[in-house]
């Protein structure tokens, strides 16, 4: 008979946990140089009421790209990727371990509450086997400014969970990382999970609750590009 293979994988948020920064925001800068319309990320973020949560925060800069191509914003995340140089922002700590994973032969999904436009060109050039990101709603080939998925919180929790259950009874270890309490809920899925945080002393009120948490610093940003 032959041996059932076992599918390891590992989750990893995005911003500020490989990425040293909020994507949402550089990409917004850079698209704002070259859409009309657009805010920056500054004019946009002293917009918001300082009562509204994250989900609301998130739903509002959705609303921005209302009317815009998706074609043409996915092409400007592409050359913001190239022009910016984003791949020398990349933490140090956490893309090694995404490099180890990848050499052991498990599954890298990253997941987050950005979007394509930002996210793709990462996710190609780290060569990720799963993007679960926040899908905006199109319609004729433009952005409506609704969220047709969002990826925050438990939101992050139940996309991964329907990642793991389409792979069915072959999963075997998983591992998770996250550097805010938002997302507690994806950690709490796996066997091993990791805080991502620029002072490694950092602890969270809500996570230590989790069982095999280590906290992680970033170590270093990585001075050369990474080439997976």
């Amino acid at each position: 008979m032959l041996k059932e293979t076992v599918t390891n994988i590992a989750f990893f948020d995005v911003d500020e946990t490989i990425l040293d920064g909020k994507s949402m925001a550089l990409f917004l800068d850079f698209a704002a140089q070259r859409l009309d319309g657009l805010p920056s990320w500054s004019d946009f973020w002293s917009s918001l009421d300082p009562t509204w949560g994250r989900s609301r925060g998130n739903r509002e800069y959705y609303e921005i790209w209302k009317g815009y191509r998706e074609d043409v914003v996915l092409q400007l995340g592409r050359e913001w990727f190239e022009r910016e140089g984003i791949s020398r922002l990349l933490i140090g700590s956490t893309t090694r371990r995404l490099r180890q994973h990848h050499e052991l032969g498990h599954k890298v999904v990253l997941v987050t509450g950005s979007f394509d436009a930002p996210i793709a060109p990462l996710f190609d050039f780290l060569q990720c086997d799963k993007l679960l990101a926040t899908k905006l709603e199109t319609l004729n080939g433009c952005y409506t400014g609704a969220i047709e998925r969002s990826m925050i919180g438990e939101n992050k929790a139940y996309a991964a969970t329907n990642y793991l259950q389409s792979i069915g009874d072959s999963v075997g270890q998983v591992w998770a990382y996250g550097d805010h309490v938002s997302d507690s809920p994806l950690l709490s899925l796996a066997h091993e999970r990791y805080l991502v945080t620029k002072n490694k002393e950092s602890t969270y009120e809500d996570i230590p609750t989790l069982d095999n948490v280590t906290i992680i610093g970033y170590d270093d940003i990585m001075e050369e590009p990474y080439a997976p």
